[in-house]
């Protein structure tokens, strides 16, 4: 029998935040990972960490990858795939992503895009989107 893992949402935080607890006894990166669970990520007293909230793409736009590479496909990815963020600043600012469409086809608005975008980050949270949305076997 086939079982296939459905993934809803997730919460990513970036590899490289600063306020990750890296010393702590239940740190333990790869977990995090595979599981999304946030204890395997603490992070050190007095700190807030940056929580991307992800989602799964949708058949339509996990095939319109197909035809790009690069920035191209990390960007849709995260274009289509990024729900929400918590303790996100820019120049001291919080950040409040900004949508269009609905539904299936609801997406960061490309203003939005352009006053978030960070190479290192986008790629980031494309690949982890695009890991997600792929169907594999348990």
């Amino acid at each position: 029998m086939l079982k296939l893992k459905a993934v809803g949402q997730v919460t990513h935080i970036l590899s490289t935040d600063p306020g990750i607890d890296r010393e702590n006894p239940d740190f333990n990166w790869d977990k995090f990972l595979e599981t999304g669970d946030e204890k395997y990520c603490p992070a050190l007293p007095g700190e807030k960490l940056t929580k991307f909230k992800l989602r799964r793409l949708p058949h339509k736009h996990y095939l319109a990858l197909s035809d790009k590479e690069g920035v191209d496909l990390v960007v849709y990815a995260v274009k289509y795939g990024l729900k929400a963020v918590e303790n996100y600043e820019i120049n001291g600012e919080p950040v409040e992503l900004r949508f269009r469409g609905e539904g299936q086809d609801k997406h960061l608005h490309d203003e939005t895009i352009a006053l978030i975008f960070d190479p290192q980050t986008f790629t980031q949270l494309g690949e982890r989107i695009v890991i997600m949305s792929t169907l594999r076997p348990l």
